[in-house]
């Protein structure tokens, strides 16, 4: 039986928008990376971006998170571990617009789960795991490919 990655929150959808991957395809695609045990996966839709989502021609559709605080006196309690240091790996999937969602699969399925494996895989000095870092998975509908953003 194949494991999947929990999910900690599905809003529902128009009609018309729809999410172009699911937590059984992610945790397929993404089992066998170490942080698989770690990840947390949502998926996300503000109401008031459904305009946006319609009618933008580049859609951000998946994000892959990790983010980790160092002690404060603001984030911690005396002996007392925090969820603000706390490391915490989280896949966010966002909407596309239902016309578009088989290719945004498609190409997800062909490069897009590659680039996250990759990110997720690569080996980083100490110091990378403070602060706020992702990757971000974007789909081009006029050039009909995919892109991709790491923030560091």
């Amino acid at each position: 039986m194949e494991l999947l990655i929990p999910t900690s929150y599905k809003e529902k959808l128009p009609k018309d928008i729809s999410y172009p991957v699911g937590a059984e395809l992610i945790s397929q695609h993404l089992e066998g990376v170490p942080q698989f045990n770690e990840l947390k996966l949502s998926f996300f839709f503000w109401t008031g971006a459904y305009h946006n989502i319609l009618n933008r021609d580049i859609h951000t559709f998946l994000e892959v998170t990790y983010s980790r605080s160092e002690n404060s006196i603001s984030n911690t309690k005396k002996n007392e571990v925090t969820q603000w240091v706390t490391p915490e790996w989280r896949i966010g999937v966002s909407p596309v617009p239902g016309k578009i969602r088989k290719k945004v699969r498609e190409v997800c399925i062909a490069e897009g789960f590659e680039i996250i494996k990759d990110w997720l895989l690569k080996d980083r000095p100490n110091n990378w795991y403070y602060g706020r870092k992702s990757i971000k998975l974007l789909y081009d509908a006029t050039g009909e490919k995919l892109q991709f953003k790491e923030t560091t």
